[in-house]
């Protein structure tokens, strides 16, 4: 009995590029630089979370104290929905007419100033993370945001006829 071993190694990228077609259109698309893919709308995700329930990223060396302070301060895309509700001027004018989930069509989010500013081009759907009904209380602060214009605060949010209730509930 005989038996003929190859060994090769076998290279995918090599093999992929081998057998690769490009047509004449994708060829000009690459040659112009165009866009190959893109997304119209573009979909904003928006952070649902109870007050002081927010997530915190934080550096294991860094002070306990320190990061509480920070995070106590620190800004997310719902309290600044708050603050543009509560501004005077042409910003909370547009924002007191939007539900939290509307607010993407008429505003941008700049993620280096952790602020709202009005769109001026474009559009976009904004999208709340999930969050299941066992979830309780944060399930009902969703569910408040998709109904209620123009909230100020989590407290604007549990305040029905003048009643301010204890939970979103």
């Amino acid at each position: 009995d005989r038996v003929m071993v190859e060994v090769m190694a076998h290279d995918e990228i090599k093999a992929y590029l081998d057998s690769r077609f490009i047509g004449s259109s994708e060829g000009c698309f690459r040659i112009f630089d165009f866009t190959m893919h893109g997304r119209l709308p573009a979909v904003v995700r928006l952070q649902v979370h109870l007050p002081g329930r927010h997530l915190v990223r934080f550096d294991t060396k860094e002070d306990p104290l320190q990061l509480l302070e920070r995070a106590s301060r620190e800004t997310t895309m719902l309290t600044a929905y708050f603050a543009a509700c509560m501004d005077r001027g042409d910003l909370g004018d547009v924002a007191r007419s939007c539900t939290y989930q509307d607010f993407p069509a008429h505003f941008v989010w700049n993620t280096a100033l952790k602020s709202w500013k009005l769109r001026q081009r474009s559009f976009a759907i904004g999208r709340m993370y999930f969050v299941s009904p066992t979830a309780g209380e944060q399930f009902y602060l969703r569910t408040l945001l998709t109904v209620v214009k123009g909230a100020t605060s989590f407290s604007h949010l549990r305040t029905v006829n003048g009643v301010t209730y204890p939970t979103f509930h």
